[in-house]
Order: structure tokens, then C-alpha cells, then sequence
């Protein structure tokens, strides 16, 4: 029964809605379901694409810029925004056994805030080989054995559109 739950851990990114415009602030999610098996750590690499977003520092009085982490796990390992090459680095961990986390549906590891800055097509994107044990992509570990049980990343694809292009798009309906 273990190894059929391990099949389907995953990360996701989730917004409300894909169609934005320029200058709004975009809210994005993301899950982390373990699907019942119990986790001491977590780690999520992502990239995006920096000329059309900008990720809104959390922590401001934190050197550098950062996510929103939730208190899924006791401890932030990395929490690194790259602003440049538009990558995120972002990882958790529990040490204590009281504190492992254990879900069987989606719950909300990090919120990461965007400024849209210019209009264009945009790809948010978990990094994840589909490789056990790969440790140069996203993982979560299970805290027995401590191997990746990550089997599935949902990705999430954003429009952001000049204001003048929504307002003829609605005009239309």
C-alpha cells in the first residue's frame, strides 16, 4: 500500500486565473501533497520568465528576495529568488518527528507574489527530471527511507496582456 501512495506526491502551482495585465499583482500557490507518505523535507527549484515577472519580496527586512513560506515544515532551509535568470530555490525541513508532514490532499507550501512588468506568455515551472534520486531538481523525501517520493509537478502557464488589449477583448463579448 506504502509504495502506491508514493506514486502520486507531487508540487503544483496554482493562481486563481491565467490572464492578467500589466502592473497587477499575480498570487501563486504552491501545493504540496505527499499522498500519505511522511515527509522531513522538501525541496522546490523553479524558474519563470523575469522580463514578463517579478517576484515581490515577502521578507523585506531579509537580505535579498524572498517567498512566503507556510509552516508545513519547522524550518526554512534555502528561500533564494534570482531576480536575473528568474529561479527560485526554496527548501524546508523537519527534524523532529512530531512536526513530519503527512497529507493525502494539497495543501499550501509556499505563496509567492508577482508583479506583471510587461506583456507576453509565461511558463511558471517547477524544475523535475522524473528521476529518482535526482538531487538537481525538486524533491520530497520520504523521512524513513529518505528517498525522492515526488512523481508528478503540475506547472502553471500565465498570459499577461497590455491594459488597452484586455479592454478590446471584453469589448468583444
Amino acid at each position: 500500500v506504502e509504495a502506491s501512495a508514493a506514486e502520486g506526491a507531487s508540487l503544483k502551482l496554482v493562481s486563481e486565473q491565467t490572464v492578467y495585465q500589466v502592473g497587477d499583482e499575480i498570487e501563486v500557490e504552491l501545493h504540496l501533497n505527499t499522498a500519505g507518505v511522511e515527509s522531513d523535507h522538501v525541496e522546490v527549484q523553479m524558474t519563470y520568465d523575469s522580463t514578463v515577472l517579478e517576484v515581490v519580496d515577502a521578507d523585506e527586512e531579509e537580505l535579498g528576495v524572498q517567498i512566503a513560506a507556510t509552516d508545513l515544515y519547522e524550518t526554512v532551509l534555502t528561500n533564494e529568488v534570482d531576480a536575473t535568470e528568474g529561479f527560485i530555490e526554496f527548501s524546508m525541513l523537519s527534524l523532529d518527528p512530531e512536526n513530519y508532514h503527512n497529507s493525502t490532499s494539497d495543501e499550501i507550501l509556499a505563496n509567492i507574489t508577482f508583479t506583471a512588468l510587461a506583456a507576453g506568455s509565461v511558463e511558471l515551472e517547477l524544475v523535475y527530471s522524473g528521476e529518482d534520486q535526482d538531487l538537481e531538481d525538486s524533491n520530497i523525501y520520504n523521512s524513513e527511507s529518505n528517498e525522492d517520493v515526488l512523481m508528478m509537478v503540475e506547472n502553471l502557464s500565465l498570459t499577461v496582456m497590455e491594459e488597452e488589449e484586455l479592454e478590446e477583448g471584453a469589448a468583444l463579448e
